[in-house]
């Protein structure tokens, strides 16, 4: 079994699982279980399951791959189970294989038959040295367990009732177009993410893997645009953002050595990522650094997780990290100088306008933290430095005579770029910053610059970034919304490259540029937190 193994000449191992009378249970897996010891994109521990309802009229087998299927394409019984076990998986390539005998099958009648597919990592993540099993086997202990506990019927029931709360929301906001992007994009958001018991502090932690631009465990710059979908679909006893945020709080608090690997933090900002999946390792002199980036993200989701729940409590042990970053930023702005961010894939934008928005709303974010906090005196001289901060932000970054518009960097006029930090001024209503007129103004010069399949990222290439245009989107009137919503779709539905969605494409061609299946499009549902935020 090929998805077992990173290397197809490491020895697996098959066998029958008792589970429960009611089931026929195989499994296999790599036969040196050296969970989590590999940064790579392909797995090499734990084990795929097949499980099936016990019935005479199904039958199993673990067997060589090509012999299986020859017994389907003769309509032949499967082969009996081999035996000869350790072996290399290119060794024949054993497989686990279910046949039904449906009998004769009249026209126009419908059968149906259904299998249960799983897979046990046993553990998930290696962090700073200690392992971690996934969060399910906090309640069932074992994958067996688990399995014995599967009811389909009840599973489908479920689900169905889930899609149908969601679908309609989103039907309701945007249409069928929102709907069907939206959809698409839930499952490979939610798919790129993992829960784990962290059992040093007997709490649930999750991390996210950025897929295809890196293998990285918790890109905070790849969190932040995957966080809209997180933030809007939640409840309070699981709460995913902010999971994904205390492993991150925890490294940059200097908390690693408990968990065996002690790897001191020193920089004055946000961590970028964790390691590179599943391990994370990484000494801070290894991230790549993006220091406002990073700092405003981290301070504006924590934020928004406080005006949310009103609950400042989890972040008692974090407060001089926090303030450490509200610091940096409040020295750095206005101008981030020549400072990476997220769009790193575009080169260097020193004096990037968008990259300032996100140090200022996330310098507001702080101030709102210490308010919260009861800090009145500290909070207050940091929006009056923010608000001279927009002032000069206004004035530096403003361009164009007949067609008023923010530009791409200080420095350069005739320039301009999608402004999707100013988002988080409407989520958290900082209304002290910035104003409605900036974004108003903003939406409008941004609809005169549509191409065929969207809205390019800035004035340098004819690319985009789907998840950027649906933030922007959310700040819209309706129909804004709607036309950027078409237009990312009229792309999913055209692009000629057959991959899991990207969310780097160009506008005249809805080719992919690049990137694919990563989380980011988790922020299509911007407008549903948005409004939600509003509503709260």
């Amino acid at each position: 079994m090929q998805g077992t193994v990173s290397d197809n000449s490491h020895f697996v191992v098959w066998e029958r699982v008792n589970v429960s009378q009611n089931y026929d249970t195989m499994r296999i897996g790599n036969f040196h279980q050296n969970y989590c010891y590999q940064s790579n994109d392909r797995i090499d521990w734990g084990y795929w399951f097949v499980q099936v309802a016990a019935d005479p009229s199904v039958s199993t087998s673990m067997a060589f791959t090509e012999l299986s299927r020859m017994s389907f394409i003769t309509n032949s019984p499967l082969p009996p189970d081999d035996k000869n076990q350790p072996r290399p998986c290119d060794d024949m390539t054993p497989a686990l294989a279910v046949a039904w005998d449906l009998g004769v099958v009249s026209p126009g009648i419908t059968l149906s038959r259904s299998l249960t597919l799983a897979y046990d990592q046993v553990y998930s993540i290696n962090y700073f040295g200690t392992l971690m099993a996934p969060q399910w086997k906090q309640e069932f202990g074992s994958a067996e367990k688990m399995l014995a506990e599967v009811n389909r019927d009840e599973l489908i029931m479920t689900m169905d009732s889930e899609d149908d709360r969601i679908t309609s929301q989103l039907y309701a906001e945007g249409g069928s177009n929102y709907t069907t992007i939206s959809s698409l994009a839930w499952r490979q958001a939610t798919g790129a993410t993992v829960a784990v018991y962290n059992y040093v502090t007997d709490e649930t932690w999750m991390f996210m893997k950025e897929i295809s631009s890196d293998g990285d465990v918790s890109t905070v710059d790849v969190v932040y645009p995957a966080s809209p979908l997180f933030l809007w679909n939640y409840n309070h006893s699981f709460s995913p953002i902010k999971l994904i945020l205390l492993p991150i709080l925890n490294y940059a608090n200097n908390e690693t050595a408990k968990y065996g690997l002690n790897v001191p933090y020193n920089l004055s900002w946000a961590p970028h990522h964790l390691g590179t999946w599943p391990v994370c390792d990484l000494p801070p002199n290894r991230q790549e650094q993006m220091p406002m980036e990073e700092s405003g993200n981290m301070l504006i989701m924590l934020a928004y997780l406080v005006k949310r729940d009103g609950d400042l409590s989890f972040l008692e042990p974090y407060w001089n990290l926090l303030s450490i970053w509200g610091q940096y930023l409040a020295a750095s702005l206005p101008d981030p100088e020549d400072q990476l961010c997220t769009d790193d894939f575009e080169g260097p934008s020193p004096h990037n306008s968008n990259l300032a928005v996100k140090g200022m709303v996330g310098l507001r974010a702080y101030a709102y933290l210490l308010e919260k906090k009861k800090e009145t005196k500290e909070a207050e001289e940091l929006q009056k430095m923010d608000l001279n901060f927009t002032k000069i932000w206004w004035l530096d970054s403003m361009d164009g005579l007949t067609e008023l518009h923010s530009r791409l960097q200080y420095n350069l006029h005739d320039t301009w770029s999608l402004k999707y930090n100013f988002l988080f001024r409407q989520v958290m209503n900082f209304t002290d910053i910035f104003t409605d007129e900036d974004i108003t103004r903003e939406l409008n010069f941004y609809m005169t610059r549509i191409n065929e399949f969207g809205i390019p990222l800035d004035d340098r290439q004819a690319y985009t970034k789907a998840d950027w245009q649906m933030w922007v989107a959310a700040m819209g009137t309706q129909d804004q919304f709607e036309t950027i919503t078409d237009l990312v779709y009229s792309f999913a539905d055209k692009t000629p490259n057959m991959v899991p969605m990207t969310d780097w494409y160009y506008t005249f061609t809805a080719e992919l540029k690049g990137f694919r299946a990563r989380p980011v499009v988790g922020g299509f549902f911007s407008r549903m937190l948005l409004n939600y935020a509003v509503k709260a």
